[in-house]
């Protein structure tokens, strides 16, 4: 018998994380993320017992996904599968969470150097690794296409086939190959995103010369473009992107933040990328002469990519405040913008505010015990738009992929369980499902729940 136990991502996007077991007791968790919300109490998943777990399996490096597997090193040192391009993108990502969220996370660096020492790297598609000490079951990673190093996984338990999509694109990108989806086997059930169920993406290349074609406008009249972007994958994507299809050769790319670490390290593992960019034509912003190289950046950059992508932190912040006021200028958001975020309102109220210190310097270069805050608003005169550069499915990919998927027909009424999504992203998923795929029965589960398998 297999048990499934849904530990988050439950009508929520964000603290991924589910638990598997069977009856001799053995467990595998699939991802073990924390909440991407503002002010929430309940930023982390349920509560598993390390000493019980006997292998941990990370689909992809983004902190809804790995941002509390710290938590499962305190006390023990269960395997932690994942491929090696996502073990470069987390040690990078939970470094930086630490740096800015330390004192209030329930775990520390030690932790961290725990998991990353208990990493077993797997890198090749398709091949069933044993989980040592569990009864029976085993995996195979299958790529997701969502980001460099993302994965699927079909785990073997108590007889079942069981599909993890973590989060999945199924169409290529600038930077990305679609994932893989003919080499499954017959499935007993399937754990999928549900992200954009309700959305239908632009064709990709439409979005890509509609951006390209924007940054040239703004560079003809003589403004800068400031892209505030994930610094992983979609820094990355942003600037194949220009180098590709832009005419941007004769013109100052500037990379800051963390996307100027990652986008070079991301190129020792090249083969894992479909667009190889170059760092010859970009200039980095010096980590020890940070402040010297920004204020160079605002006199000579023509085009700035910068994390954070919402505007939350990050270097983009010191940008936007120095830029926006000029109408020549523009800020061209490309990740998806959380409700209530900086840059949420800036798009959607046209309006951005900042915090400022006594001395009304920017609240980027005021240090951690600093507590003087004053919002002040900065008026906005410069363009500002989004473009769509998802690197999830939409409703009707999803939909087909789904669709696509070939189940047991020993299993009676097989689930697809829809997770990762809001609650009416859930939701319209499992009614399509309902109606569209014969056979097998959509579940919207709750947090805390368990279904057997």
């Amino acid at each position: 018998m297999t048990k499934l136990e849904t530990l988050g991502a439950c009508r929520e996007v964000g603290r991924s994380a589910f638990r598997l077991s069977n009856s001799e007791g053995d467990q595998v968790i699939l991802d073990y993320g924390v909440s991407m919300k503002e002010n929430n109490k309940d930023n982390f998943p349920g509560d598993v017992e390390p000493r019980k777990i006997n292998a941990v399996i990370c689909s992809h490096a983004h902190v809804d996904h790995s941002g509390a597997l710290p938590y499962l090193y305190i006390s023990s040192r269960p395997n932690c599968y994942m491929t090696a391009t996502t073990r470069m993108l987390v040690k990078y990502l939970l470094d930086d969470m630490l740096n800015i969220s330390g004192p209030t996370l329930p775990f520390e660096e030690i932790e961290l150097r725990n998991l990353m020492k208990t990493v077993q790297v797997v890198n090749e598609f398709g091949k069933s690794v044993k989980i040592p000490g569990a009864t029976g079951c085993s995996f195979t990673f299958h790529d997701a296409g969502h980001i460099p190093g993302s994965i699927m996984t079909v785990i073997t338990m108590g007889g079942k086939n069981i599909l993890y999509t973590g989060d999945l694109n199924t169409i290529d990108t600038r930077l990305q190959w679609a994932a893989k989806t003919n080499r499954f086997p017959l499935l007993d059930a399937v754990i999928t995103e549900s992200t954009y169920s309700q959305v239908t993406h632009p064709p990709r290349q439409e979005t890509e010369q509609r951006f390209v074609t924007a940054v040239k406008d703004v560079l003809d009249r003589g403004g800068q473009v400031l892209i505030p972007a994930f610094g992983v994958a979609r820094s990355q994507e942003i600037l194949a992107v220009l180098q590709t299809i832009g005419s941007f050769h004769n013109k100052k790319i500037i990379i800051d933040g963390m996307a100027r670490d990652i986008s070079e390290d991301l190129l020792k593992h090249s083969d894992t990328l479909r667009t190889v960019y170059s760092m010859n034509r970009v200039t980095m912003v010096k980590t020890k002469k940070t402040r010297e190289d920004r204020l160079k950046a605002l006199e000579t950059g023509d085009i700035i990519i910068a994390p954070s992508g919402m505007l939350k932190g990050g270097t983009a912040r010191y940008y936007v405040e120095n830029m926006i006021d000029d109408p020549d200028n523009a800020v061209f958001l490309v990740s998806y913008q959380v409700k209530g975020t900086p840059g949420q309102v800036l798009l959607d109220e046209h309006r951005y505010e900042t915090e400022m210190d006594d001395d009304r310097g920017s609240s980027f270069n005021r240090g951690k015990n600093d507590t003087a805050k004053q919002k002040v608003e900065i008026k906005v005169k410069a363009q500002v738009e989004r473009f769509d550069f998802s690197s999830h499915c939409d409703g009707p990919e999803l939909l087909k992929f789904l669709k696509g998927l070939k189940f047991n027909p020993d299993t009676h009424d097989p689930k697809i369980y829809c997770v990762h999504g809001d609650p009416d992203s859930c939701d319209f998923l499992a009614k399509a499902i309902g109606e569209q795929i014969k056979g097998v029965a959509p579940v919207v589960p709750k947090f805390g729940e368990e279904f057997t398998i």
